[in-house]
């Protein structure tokens, strides 16, 4: 693999993380409003179980 290819792996590496970190934000402040977790799952495109995940570790659910 050339470098010029590492690199652009490792960006959209590094993009998919803080795309995952923002998406965990919105839910967590989407909990703390009381929205419905299907809502929520609608909004991010995340599952409910991973919407139950966040929210437990957060102390929301």
């Amino acid at each position: 693999m050339t470098l010029a290819l590492e690199i652009e792996k490792e960006k959209k590496q590094s993009w998919e993380a803080d795309k995952t970190e923002c998406k965990v934000e919105v839910v967590i402040d989407m909990l703390k409003e009381k929205m419905s977790i299907d809502m929520i799952a609608r909004f991010t495109k995340l599952t409910v179980d991973q919407i139950k995940e966040i929210g437990k570790k957060n102390a929301l659910l």
